[in-house]
């Protein structure tokens, strides 16, 4: 959902809990390597980038997002990728697919489209 001031924390349930939570399960956020951006909902992207100026919260993540997700947001919300997409790309950490893609050694991204314009799932 993302922190509790995150574009989501007035409708999502739990703002701000997930650094508590990996915590709690002994991860750093430093030791993710993937964070796979399913859909680019509010309620999806609320850790992806943190502070002013935004920086991603996982600093050693590749992000991974469907073309037509980024495309989709940049004519239907023009902050967001000011507010995501830049500071993804500036840091060098975005990975934009078109269709399937795979996380080594075993995650395969499918694009799913219906909620949004390529919605993804990992199997």
């Amino acid at each position: 959902m993302g922190p509790t001031d995150a574009p989501a924390a007035s409708w999502a349930p739990v703002p701000g809990r997930m650094p508590a939570e990996l915590a709690a399960a002994g991860i750093d956020p430093a030791d993710v390597d993937a964070v796979i951006l399913t859909h680019l909902h509010s309620d999806h992207i609320g850790w992806a980038v943190t502070g002013t100026p935004g920086r991603p919260y996982f600093p050693n993540a590749s992000y991974l997002v469907q073309r037509a997700e980024v495309t989709a947001a940049e004519a239907l919300n023009p902050g967001l990728p000011a507010g995501l997409i830049a500071p993804l790309r500036a840091a060098g950490q975005l990975r934009v697919v078109d269709g399937e893609a795979t996380l080594p050694p075993a995650v395969r991204l499918l694009p799913t489209p219906g909620h949004t314009p390529a919605t993804s799932r990992c199997w």
